[in-house]
């Protein structure tokens, strides 16, 4: 059922940016359908180029200014799922298809991510004076009567971290979603694959080892990017486990229950990941075989 949908969707351009503008409407309801709805045009990119994923970009633009206007009697709406969504989507996933490898989309991820970060220092020499003042606003602090103006003070010094980190893992997401689709139409298995074989590579390795010692040192541009490069990591590390658990279901069930819960095993992912960059675990686990097998 879930290939006959997607086969639905892919019949043709005006399909595919009809769904996107559809899910993209309902993300306003639900905000966790605005990664379905950034997949649409990461799907087509994927499957078709660039090219294609920006005309259905362009249509899906038409088609949600027009919503927009009809329904909420405004179409900033649109261009809030092109800038937000739909055009970061089409680079992430353009990445992908003109190298063939997860991992640059991943980067291409965690870069507008970073580009987001870079920008923000650039606008604002303190980025912890502007959030502290967005957190006091009488609105924010009137639905939170009960939070300590200590923690929201705190809070204000990791806004720009999880603002990089926030877009990043949410286009990774997109393209993780939307190669998946791509792997249920077009080369069953292929994502699980990709997942498990998935190593960013020594370059990306040092460039977020100077970002995370940097940002140790403290408050900085350093530490704001340290979220944004950390997701390749994350999801590297998250396909060596699955390559780890060969299949044993409940392990990986508790580990996605762990993930969900307990935030710290996210970051134990992305520095398994980092190692795995030099360690090379995979290999190691396949040259000596089993743990109950060797001699």
């Amino acid at each position: 059922m879930l290939r006959r949908l997607l086969a639905a969707v892919m019949a043709d351009r005006w399909r595919a940016a009809l769904a996107a503008v559809a899910t993209g409407f309902l993300a306003l309801l639900v905000p966790p359908l605005s990664v379905l709805s950034g997949a649409v045009p990461a799907l087509v990119t994927l499957a078709h180029g660039a090219g294609e994923g920006l005309l259905v970009t362009a249509i899906a633009a038409g088609g949600g200014a027009l919503t927009g206007l009809l329904v909420l009697g405004q179409g900033w709406v649109a261009a809030a799922l092109v800038l937000g969504s739909w055009l970061p989507a089409v680079g992430v996933a353009a990445a992908v298809r003109a190298t063939g490898t997860l991992a640059l989309g991943l980067w291409a991820a965690a870069g507008i991510g970073a580009a987001v970060v870079g920008l923000l220092h650039l606008a604002l020499p303190e980025p912890a004076a502007f959030w502290r003042e967005a957190l006091a606003a009488p609105a924010l602090r009137g639905a939170l009567p009960e939070m300590p103006d200590a923690v929201l003070a705190r809070a204000a010094e990791w806004m720009s971290f999880a603002l990089g980190l926030g877009v990043a893992l949410g286009l990774a997401l997109v393209l993780l979603l939307a190669r998946g689709a791509q792997a249920v139409l077009y080369n069953p298995g292929g994502l699980a694959r990709e997942l498990q074989a998935l190593r960013p590579g020594r370059v990306g390795a040092v460039l977020t080892a100077l970002a995370w010692g940097g940002g140790m040192a403290g408050p900085g541009l350093l530490r704001d990017l340290a979220g944004a490069v950390a997701v390749p990591w994350l999801f590297a590390g998250l396909g060596l486990a699955h390559a780890l658990a060969a299949g044993r279901l409940g392990w990986l069930v508790a580990l996605y229950v762990a993930l969900a819960l307990v935030p710290h095993v996210a970051v134990a992912l992305a520095g398994l990941g980092w190692m795995d960059a030099w360690l090379d675990i995979r290999r190691r686990l396949a040259r000596g075989g089993p743990p109950g097998n060797r001699a």
